[in-house]
């Protein structure tokens, strides 16, 4: 079981971190999936955002980039865009990454909450799985409005983590799981209300679209670590013994080799329009 490795409460202070990388490589576990399916086909995984050459896209949270090279190289000729992280760390790891392939793109350190651009600078927003570690997601949010143009679209993706399912064979014993994972991140359930967020920040056209969110599909040992996590926590609060959490992780590891393990959430994407 998972002992070691930052806290996801830390997401916002990854800099800080004992291993900085760590993020990185929890990173490129669990978006592998994705990035192999917008790789296959960029057109057809960012249609939902319009892209277009000539278009700008802010991108609030790129971590290590690589969706960001795939958007940049279906805005040019003309199109450019910039994607930022408050981690330095992963800023330099996205700068290192696009080096030398002629993108449209560049990435720089900065704050969610206080964005280094100009008014109506961009005609694309875009934040995922970002506003559930903000600490004033509400001044985020107005952020992103204030630098997008008229017309432009504001786009955030968030799992529920109150949805998440865990098929660990105990019922109770998986809802205390998916709860103890859900108190360590500061918006858990930041997702439910980006909707009524995005009419207060005054976009229109809002709109929601949901699909699953399969953490069982991530590698055989991030899937694991996943389910480790709370069950680290669970014991340290003595909700369960030590006996009882590698039981409990046999079946998980037994499920995960058999091909039958089952962690999943609720992926939700929010749009509007600056109008």
């Amino acid at each position: 079981m998972s002992t070691q490795g930052p806290s996801r409460a830390e997401w916002a202070q990854v800099d800080r971190t004992s291993d900085p990388a760590w993020f990185i490589r929890l990173l490129d576990a669990t978006r592998s999936r994705m990035l192999r399916a917008a790789t296959a086909d960029p057109a057809h995984y960012f249609a939902h955002l319009e892209l277009a050459p000539g278009i700008a896209v802010l991108q609030v949270g790129a971590g290590t980039g690589d969706f960001d090279r795939l958007m940049a190289d279906l805005v040019r000729p003309g199109g450019h865009l910039v994607g930022i992280d408050y981690s330095q760390a992963m800023v330099d790891e996205a700068t290192a990454r696009s080096a030398g392939l002629g993108l449209p793109i560049e990435f720089q350190q900065a704050d969610a909450h206080d964005l280094p651009f100009d008014d109506a600078n961009f005609d694309r927003c875009l934040a995922t799985q970002v506003f559930q570690h903000l600490a004033r997601p509400e001044r985020a949010l107005a952020e992103m409005v204030r630098v997008a143009r008229r017309g432009g679209l504001v786009v955030i993706t968030e799992p529920d983590w109150d949805s998440r399912i865990l098929a660990v064979g105990d019922l109770a014993l998986g809802r205390a799981l998916t709860r103890a994972w859900a108190d360590k991140i500061p918006n858990p359930g930041i997702a439910r209300e980006l909707p009524a967020m995005f009419a207060a920040a005054g976009l229109t056209n809002v709109r929601l679209d949901a699909t699953p969110y399969l953490l069982s599909g991530n590698s055989p040992e991030m899937a694991l670590d996943l389910v480790a996590q709370p069950l680290l926590d669970l014991r340290e609060a003595g909700v369960i013994d030590a006996g009882r959490c590698e039981e409990v992780l046999a079946r998980v590891r037994d499920r995960i080799a058999a091909g039958t393990w089952l962690d999943a959430a609720l992926m939700l994407r929010v749009t509007g329009e600056k109008s």
